[in-house]
């Protein structure tokens, strides 16, 4: 049928409506009933009927039931569309007849619904009738009803599912609550994308605006008064604000309930639009002075029936009287009370408030404090710092003013110096020293602390703010205060009381309802970074996970940089890529949005881009390869040339991705120049993580030596937070398989293997068991080989790893050829791996254990390693023994090696 490929979800009507089609063409008559919600898709469904009958020559006679309710003669308005159809069935003429609103018939006196269906139970007519059952009168409602039993076919439309709705959606970030608040009506799907896109209904409203058509007066007055009141209402409020008497906002009312404009609420006695984008279509369309009055008098009548601060200041935003202290008042109560749950309205209703101002300090100086930590919650962080840079230019600051927001903004901006002196001189002048207010500045100077890698001042503050806030009864920033606690303690080596206060602050937050967590969604953040410190990385992305939802649904976004990325890193260690990717995708979408005004600082950015490197390259997809390169690009150009700690760990972790594409040479010279030399240019509690890389970057490349001394060094770095232990024993890994000492290797592997493990880092995981593998291909042990690729390829699947699949399926492949080779019994005699057979070949020679290494790009020390494998495993005592044995070999026609 034409147009079939524009209705979504309606696939299951466009078959039916092509069957009917094709009996009329038959020469036989059919009808088909389309039944459902406004905006569901009936008025589309006879556009293509009809679309469809013209294209095939078949007449059409349509009609609609408000032209016919608003023909002078409605009778005789009917009688023409059934003398229409009649002549052309008489004539031995197909011919389609539809009726869009059918429901605005009424009681349908004239029995047009009777008549065309008379029409096609006797002809060739096909009668498609469209109507909102809701408002169908009871009459023709039981026409249809007896028609339903034989000719007509009923075809109800409902709302579009999820998935239909996504071709609508694509891939908006707030497709889903677009969905939930449309329940899958096409045309408030509409509505609601060109409100969110242009701030207006556009042309999606217009359908909504024109049901205003044929109202009386009074009942337009109700409705426009109902859009500006905006949620459910009694039926006394609407009266008061179009300012009607009782009575005629009764009639009023019944009648916007008859053409389903008005519907009962889901609370109370209430009333309410039949939905929230019917009233934005009526409001927007609404005159100015018009839309102002109506704001004012609901203003006034919901001070008068007592209703609360929140629903009053919407209308007094929209209405405010500069003349009227009240409204002023009104403005900063409703902005405390939302700022938390919706930190943007309240920055609305602040500035609203700006102009109701008077001279002097009563109410300016909180007005502005609030409406920039609106603006910092908000994620708007150039705006607040203009604020509080204003308040703190005029005078003094005062108790929980502008200084404590300053530095947090500061910090924000990655400020850490000026938010750290912001800090300590909100603390030195402070006249109340055992305040919420000071508790917060503890904490603060303890956050700015931390970014400088101080971590006595860190835990000294910390556990003073703790200390505050417990006796003031603040739970979050109690919990807020432990967290950077433990990080104190961790990193000044005290692991066990930093597990026991990261212990009390996680007991704390989960204990937080909501609300109160709102208040300090830093105190998760701070948690989850600890946690996953601590190796706890489960509990770190349960507790970032909560902030984030509860930042996204009531708008937080100031911590959205640090936190999203933290959370994605440690989906990342868990292995859980796909979730990680929503989250980075999240924040890309946030830094988009916000521009230069945001979003982040360069560290948190640049960090970002690494983890998405790194979950990328884990995922290996089809294109993945560019995405990598570009995020790489993105987060060393942000890099720079900047000597910051943060820098630092980006460079590192680059190299890291370098040695895991295939260059070791590089990767070791990357991450060298990053941390020095001996590695001193990083904190010592971060380099056994880079010594297990630079130690398998030197296995790779043959040197044993210099694989022996990251081992060492590894060993000998502070190894708290303990959680980096498993990078040490990993390193040994590297370190003993590249003298050849695979058992011990692969003894050490089991150990990082157990470590990894009870962390939950399942790619770490799964690097060390196809590394260990691999060694035990080499040591001639192939029994638990399989059982490890089996769990390589679970982990694998289980995180959407495509490239540890491929690696698994590579390292089986191994495994099966040495296995078959093992089965070949002229090969069996002796167990040498490939790379031992090659050595020994070369030493029958006469070639030096210089000439070998030189020729086979290896160090000497790690050829020497080979040679007493060598001899070891073929029982001989030196090299004029093992030149022996192989010409013994080659005489019996009898490879060596397995």
């Amino acid at each position: 049928m034409v147009g079939v490929d524009t209705l979504i979800g309606r696939e299951w009507h466009l078959r039916i409506l092509r069957s009917a089609f094709e009996e009329l063409r038959a020469g036989t008559g059919a009808a088909v009933a389309l039944a459902g919600e406004p905006g569901i898709g009936k008025s589309a469904l006879l556009w293509v009927a009809a679309n469809t009958a013209r294209a095939a020559g078949v007449a059409v006679v349509a009609a609609r039931g408000a032209d016919l309710t608003q023909s002078p003669d409605m009778r005789a308005g009917h009688t023409h569309v059934v003398d229409a159809v009649r002549a052309h069935a008489d004539a031995g003429r197909p011919v389609l007849v539809t009726v869009d609103d059918l429901h605005l018939l009424g009681a349908d006196q004239a029995g047009l619904v009777g008549q065309l269906l008379r029409c096609a139970a006797s002809g060739p007519v096909l009668c498609v009738l469209a109507y909102r059952r809701r408002q169908l009168a009871p009459w023709p409602a039981a026409e249809l009803a007896d028609a339903s039993a034989g000719l007509l076919r009923l075809a109800p439309l409902d709302p579009l599912t999820r998935e239909q709705a996504a071709v609508l959606l694509g891939e908006r970030p707030d497709a889903e609550e677009i969905y939930r608040e449309s329940a899958g009506n096409p045309q408030y799907l509409k509505v609601l994308c060109a409100l969110r896109d242009t701030g207006s209904t556009a042309e999606a409203g217009a359908s909504i605006f024109g049901e205003l058509a044929g109202l009386d007066p009074d009942a337009l007055a109700v409705v426009q008064a109902a859009a500006v009141l905006g949620e459910p209402f009694p039926v006394a409020l609407p009266a008061a604000v179009a300012e009607l008497d009782e009575p005629a906002a009764v009639r009023a009312l019944d009648q916007l309930t008859r053409v389903d404009l008005i519907r009962p609420a889901e609370r109370g006695p209430h009333l309410a639009l039949r939905h929230r984008a019917v009233g934005e279509a009526v409001y927007e369309r609404l005159e100015p002075s018009l839309r102002f009055a109506l704001h004012r008098r609901a203003a006034d009548a919901l001070a008068g029936d007592g209703a609360s601060v929140a629903h009053r200041a919407r209308h007094v935003m929209r209405a405010a009287d500069p003349q009227n202290p009240e409204h002023l008042t009104t403005l900063i109560a409703a902005a405390r009370g939302t700022l938390y749950n919706s930190p943007t309205t309240a920055a609305d209703y602040l500035q609203a408030a700006l102009p109701l101002l008077r001279e002097g300090p009563d109410h300016a100086h909180e007005v502005q404090v609030l409406l920039a930590r609106a603006r910092l919650l908000s994620g708007e962080f150039a705006e607040g710092r203009a604020l509080l840079d204003a308040l703190r230019s005029a005078g003094p600051d005062r108790p929980g003013g502008a200084t404590l927001d300053s530095s947090r903004i500061e910090r924000r901006l990655g400020r850490h110096f000026e938010a750290g002196a912001l800090a300590r001189s909100g603390l030195a002048g402070l006249a109340e020293t055992d305040s919420a207010t000071a508790a917060a500045l503890h904490t603060e100077v303890a956050d700015t602390a931390y970014d400088v890698q101080d971590y006595e001042t860190t835990r000294v503050h910390a556990e003073t703010a703790a200390a505050i806030a417990a006796r003031h009864g603040d739970h979050v920033g109690e919990a807020h205060a432990l967290a950077q606690s433990a990080v104190g303690h961790l990193f000044t080596g005290d692991e066990a009381t930093a597990r026991v206060r990261a212990a009390k602050a996680a007991e704390l937050i989960d204990a937080a309802p909501d609300s109160l967590l709102l208040t300090n969604l830093a105190a998760s953040l701070q948690l989850g970074q600890t946690e996953g410190l601590l190796g706890r990385l489960s509990d770190s992305e349960r507790h970032l996970a909560r902030a984030e939802a509860l930042g996204r649904r009531t708008g937080q976004s100031y911590l959205d940089g640090g936190l999203l990325t933290v959370l994605a890193n440690s989906q990342c260690r868990l292995g859980k890529l796909e979730a990680a990717l929503v989250n980075l995708d999240r924040l890309a979408q946030r830094q988009e949005q916000l521009g230069g005004h945001g979003a982040g600082n360069a560290s948190e950015q640049a960090v970002a881009a690494m983890v998405r490197a790194a979950v990328l390259y884990w995922r290996d997809d089809p294109g993945d390869a560019e995405l990598i390169q570009a995020a790489i690009d993105r987060s060393l150009g942000i890099v720079g040339d900047s000597a910051t700690s943060w820098a630092m760990a980006v460079r590192c972790f680059h190299a890291e991705l370098v040695l895991f594409t295939g260059d070791p040479p590089r990767a070791r010279s990357l991450l060298l120049e990053a941390a020095g030399e001996d590695l001193s240019g990083i904190s010592a509690w971060r380099r056994p993580r880079w010594c297990d890389t630079l130690a398998e970057a030197a296995l790779a490349m043959g040197d044993s030596a210099d694989a022996v001394r990251w081992a060492a060094l590894a060993e000998s770095a502070p190894q708290q937070p303990s959680t980096l232990h498993a990078f040490t024993v990993r390193a040994g890994v590297w370190a003993q398989a590249a003298l050849g000492e695979y058992e011990v290797a692969l003894s050490r592997a089991q150990d990082a293997v157990r470590e990894f493990t009870a962390r939950g880092e399942r790619i770490e995981v799964c690097r060390t068991l196809l590394a260990a593998a691999e060694f035990a291909l080499r040591a001639g042990q192939t029994q638990p080989v399989s059982g490890w690729l089996d769990r390589v390829g679970l982990v694998a699947e289980r995180c959407g790893s495509a490239r540890l699949a491929a690696e698994a399926a590579r390292c089986r492949s191994r495994l099966a050829a040495h296995t078959d080779a093992q089965a070949d019994p002229q090969s069996a005699s002796v167990p040498l791996t490939v790379r031992e057979r090659e050595i020994a070949n070369l030493v029958s020679t006469g070639m030096t254990n210089t000439a070998i290494a030189e020729k086979l790009f290896l160090s000497v020390r790690t050829v020497e390693s080979h040679l007493r494998q060598i001899y070891r495993k073929l029982d001989v005592p030196n090299r004029a023994a093992l030149t022996r044995a192989l010409l013994d070999d080659r005489r019996a026609s009898r490879p060596l090696g397995s």
